[in-house]
C-alpha cells in the first residue's frame, strides 16, 4: 500500500505532535492496518537523507583518521553503499519482528500496531531534524571535525529520550520499561553497524 501525500503530511505532523508533547498526537495517525503498512514507506522517504549520511560519514572518517593519525581504509564505494543498505533495511525490519514477542511479554500486544506506527514516522522526523544538522553544518564547513562529533552525540541522545517518548505514549508502559526498549533498539543498531564495519574490515 502506497501512502499518498495526505497519507504522509498525517504521518510526519503525528511525529512531531509527539516531539513537542501534544497529547493528541496519536490523532494524527492512521492507527488501521492500512497505516501499520503504509508507515514502513518511512523506510524509503527516509532514504535520501540516510544515503546522503552514510556518503557524508565516509569522508568525514577519512579526515578523523588525518586528524588523529588513525589509520583508516576508505571502503570502496559500491560495497559500502550496498552493505550499508542492506544494514539500514535490516534495522528497520529487525526491531518490529522483536517487538511482536515482547509486546506481548509486557501485555500490550493490543499497543503493538500504534507504537510500530508512531515510530516509522518519528524515526523520518529524527533523520530530518536531529541526524542532518551536523552532516549540513560539516558539509558546509561550519563546524569541524571535533564539531561535527559533538553534535552528532547531542543528536543521538535526543534522539533516544524523543523514542523512548513514543513508547512510553505509544505502547502505554513504565518509564523503565520504555528505556529498555529504546536500549534494545539501539543495542541492534550497534550490532549491526558493527558487523558492517566488520565487513570492511
Amino acid at each position: 500500500m502506497i501512502p499518498s501525500i495526505r497519507d504522509i503530511s498525517n504521518g510526519v505532523t503525528g511525529a512531531w505532535r509527539l516531539a513537542v508533547g501534544d497529547p493528541d498526537a496519536f490523532a494524527s495517525f492512521d492507527m488501521s492496518m492500512s497505516g501499520f503498512w503504509k508507515s514502513f514507506w518511512a523506510i524509503f522517504l527516509a532514504a535520501p537523507f540516510w544515503l546522503w549520511l552514510i556518503l557524508s560519514e565516509r569522508f568525514y572518517r577519512l579526515e578523523v583518521s588525518q586528524v588523529t593519525g588513525t589509520p583508516y581504509l576508505m571502503p570502496e564505494l559500491n560495497t559500502y553503499v550496498m552493505v550499508d543498505s542492506f544494514a539500514y533495511i535490516l534495522n528497520w525490519i529487525l526491531f518490529p519482528v522483536l517487538m511482536v514477542f515482547i509486546a506481548r511479554l509486557l501485555g500490550v500486544a493490543g499497543r503493538f500496531v500504534p507504537f510500530i506506527i508512531a515510530r516509522n514516522w518519528a524515526l523520518l522526523l529524527s533523520y530530518f531534524l536531529l541526524a542532518m544538522p551536523p552532516v549540513a553544518f560539516y558539509n558546509l564547513g561550519i563546524i569541524g571535525v571535533e564539531g561535527k562529533a559533538a553534535l552528532d552525540l547531542i543528536a543521538l541522545i535526543l534522539e533516544l529520550v524523543y523514542l523512548w517518548v513514543v513508547a512510553v505514549r505509544a505502547l502505554e508502559i513504565s518509564r523503565m520499561q520504555a528505556a529498555a526498549i529504546v536500549i534494545m533498539d539501539f543495542f541492534i543498531s550497534l550490532v549491526l553497524l558493527s558487523n558492517a564495519e566488520n565487513f570492511y574490515a
